[in-house]
């Protein structure tokens, strides 16, 4: 985006940088215990939504199912919004909860990255805290698909689909994802100026020939941000006629209130009776007017950016199917698109700390699976392929998976 910013598009958990207890003032003396939290630092000012989850909670200060609404976030200016997103020990997102930070609670908070560490302190064991209202409002315009708006980032989450699942039209594509998103007034997806495959993540039952989804529906808002449910029943996967997956797909699309900031967050409960399988979760986006020499692929190559250029316009439409960039261990798990010329950009971050330092544990033996990420140039838009090839489907029923 302008001034080099990247648009992320989802890691799922992005976690403080430190913790630790410090001789700071005690702002809340009617909390009882509090934890320090130090964020790490950027080259410019920047908005990031944290995540932290009941089990880190616990994990830290070995305090089990605080009330979430005895917790208070403070910061040297004043007290942060918080929002706690509660769920069912599944994973999905309850509307109403049982008042208690479970394992798999999630808290989040917009806070101010910048050039110094920056120390927050959670305050918790004390009397229920008031609600803050957020900075800025989440404009929500319901519908098929629903839209959301937060300050100059807008994005559009279809949901259902035709009676007749295999018709390819617009209604069938794009389901459970984002088909719609501008930046600033510049569209990266549009399904009615770009065509009906311009939509991202395309993902398991996204496309025609999955059964019809239920309805885009906001589950969760708050000060941090507004979550919106999608979910499918009853899909299949099929290899000469015999059924390999069968289950229930639920994703999140969340939007941040004051960081240009989407969440993409996938739980699958099914059956499998193979061992490989393969997740997908491509995408083909419009970061500028065409593809051109001033287009770039950002990649973490042994911790640095690595930079993969564009062909030539006139290259692409001699040749318009050119890979560009194929890996079977990519590094750090993310990768960004660029357009030095018309200062647009967006990353895509699609696996948290904890699975990248799993992952390389296994590089030299079999991970039950790893990501595959592929570029490649196409008449139209720059498609990327994140592919997570697994080798032990059947041996679990649910699969989950966060981008940001």
């Amino acid at each position: 985006m302008k001034h080099g910013t990247l648009v992320s598009i989802i890691a799922l958990i992005l976690v403080a940088g430190g913790l630790t207890y410090a001789a700071d003032p005690w702002n809340a003396p009617d909390y009882r215990n509090r934890l320090a939290i130090t964020l790490p630092v950027s080259a410019g000012p920047i908005q990031v939504g944290v995540i932290f989850t009941g089990k880190d909670f616990f994990r830290w200060t070995g305090v089990p199912r605080p009330s979430v609404r005895a917790m208070m976030l403070g910061s040297p200016e004043g007290r942060i919004p918080l929002q706690v997103d509660e769920r069912d020990g599944t994973g999905k997102i309850v509307s109403e909860g049982n008042g208690r930070l479970d394992d798999d609670d999630q808290v989040l908070f917009i806070a101010t990255l910048g050039p110094t560490p920056r120390k927050l302190h959670l305050y918790y064991n004390g009397p229920e805290a008031s609600m803050l209202p957020p900075r800025t409002e989440i404009a929500v315009a319901p519908g098929n698909p629903i839209t959301l708006q937060s300050g100059e980032l807008t994005i559009a989450v279809r949901g259902g689909g035709l009676d007749d699942p295999t018709k390819n039209v617009r209604e069938n594509h794009g389901r459970g994802s984002i088909v719609n998103c501008t930046w600033q007034g510049g569209s990266i997806a549009d399904q009615n100026k770009m065509g009906i495959a311009s939509y991202f993540p395309k993902t398991v039952a996204s496309g025609p020939g999955a059964p019809k989804w239920s309805e885009p529906t906001v589950v969760a808002a708050g000060p941090a941000r507004t979550v919106v449910e999608t979910h499918c029943e009853g899909y299949q996967v099929k290899k000469d006629d015999t059924v390999t997956l069968e289950g229930n797909i639920t994703n999140y699309v969340s939007i941040w209130t004051d960081a240009p900031t989407v969440d993409f967050e996938q739980i699958v409960d099914y059956q499998g009776t193979v061992y490989d399988h393969t997740w997908s979760y491509s995408d083909g986006l419009d970061l500028g007017a065409e593809m051109d020499p001033n287009d770039r692929l950002i990649v973490p190559l042994l911790d640095q950016a690595y930079l993969v250029k564009f062909p030539l316009r006139e290259d692409i439409q001699h040749s318009p199917y050119q890979p560009l960039y194929n890996t079977w261990v990519p590094d750090e798990g993310w990768y960004a698109f660029q357009d030095t010329a018309e200062k647009r950009g967006m990353g895509t971050f699609y696996m948290t700390l904890t699975e990248i330092i799993e992952r390389d544990t296994w590089v030299a033996y079999r991970p039950a699976w790893n990501p595959v990420l592929a570029l490649r140039t196409t008449p139209g838009l720059p498609q990327v392929g994140l592919n997570f090839m697994d080798r032990a489907l059947r041996s679990r029923n649910e699969w989950r998976r966060g981008l940001r």
